[in-house]
Protein backbone atom coordinates (compact mmCIF):
# COMPACT_ATOMS: atom_id res chain seq x y z
CA UNK A 1 0.00 0.00 0.00
CA UNK A 2 1.06 3.58 -1.08
CA UNK A 3 0.80 6.54 0.91
CA UNK A 4 2.11 10.00 1.60
CA UNK A 5 5.26 9.85 3.91
CA UNK A 6 3.23 11.83 6.53
CA UNK A 7 0.84 9.76 6.74
CA UNK A 8 2.95 6.97 7.20
CA UNK A 9 4.83 8.64 10.11
CA UNK A 10 1.41 9.41 11.99
CA UNK A 11 0.37 5.95 11.84
CA UNK A 12 3.99 4.24 12.51
CA UNK A 13 3.79 6.93 15.65
CA UNK A 14 -0.04 5.34 16.69
CA UNK A 15 1.07 1.64 15.94
CA UNK A 16 4.18 2.39 18.08
CA UNK A 17 2.07 3.39 21.13
CA UNK A 18 -0.47 0.76 21.30
CA UNK A 19 2.48 -1.50 21.11
CA UNK A 20 4.24 0.41 23.75
CA UNK A 21 0.94 0.32 26.08
CA UNK A 22 0.53 -3.78 25.33
CA UNK A 23 4.30 -3.62 26.04
CA UNK A 24 3.58 -1.87 29.51
CA UNK A 25 0.82 -3.30 30.36
CA UNK A 26 1.88 -7.05 29.72
CA UNK A 27 -1.66 -7.52 28.20
CA UNK A 28 -0.07 -9.22 24.58
CA UNK A 29 -4.19 -9.50 23.39
CA UNK A 30 -5.45 -7.14 19.92
CA UNK A 31 -8.82 -8.14 19.41
CA UNK A 32 -8.80 -10.52 22.04
CA UNK A 33 -6.20 -12.38 20.01
CA UNK A 34 -2.95 -13.37 21.31
CA UNK A 35 -0.07 -11.12 19.39
CA UNK A 36 3.71 -12.26 19.73
CA UNK A 37 5.30 -8.48 19.75
CA UNK A 38 8.77 -9.93 19.02
CA UNK A 39 7.29 -12.14 15.62
CA UNK A 40 4.06 -9.69 14.10
CA UNK A 41 2.53 -10.99 10.53
CA UNK A 42 0.44 -9.15 8.49
CA UNK A 43 -2.81 -9.97 10.29
CA UNK A 44 -1.33 -8.59 13.35
CA UNK A 45 -0.36 -5.32 11.33
CA UNK A 46 -3.85 -5.31 10.17
CA UNK A 47 -5.19 -5.56 13.45
CA UNK A 48 -3.19 -2.24 15.03
CA UNK A 49 -4.21 -0.09 11.84
CA UNK A 50 -7.76 -1.51 12.86
CA UNK A 51 -7.03 0.13 15.92
CA UNK A 52 -5.37 2.84 15.20
CA UNK A 53 -8.49 4.15 12.82
CA UNK A 54 -11.02 3.34 15.78
CA UNK A 55 -8.61 5.14 18.29
CA UNK A 56 -8.34 8.11 15.64
CA UNK A 57 -12.40 8.27 15.77
CA UNK A 58 -12.70 8.35 19.31
CA UNK A 59 -10.82 10.54 21.12
CA UNK A 60 -12.41 9.87 24.57
CA UNK A 61 -11.28 6.08 24.29
CA UNK A 62 -9.86 5.17 27.85
CA UNK A 63 -6.57 4.31 26.33
CA UNK A 64 -6.33 7.77 25.87
CA UNK A 65 -6.97 8.74 29.35
CA UNK A 66 -2.97 8.99 31.71
CA UNK A 67 -5.53 8.75 34.84
CA UNK A 68 -6.84 5.60 34.03
CA UNK A 69 -5.56 2.68 36.24
CA UNK A 70 -4.10 -0.65 33.31
CA UNK A 71 -4.56 -3.90 34.64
Amino acid sequence: MRMPRHVYESLSEDIHEIVRQIDETGRNFIWSKPIDLDNVDMRDMWDLVLTVNIDRSNDDHPRHHSDVQRA
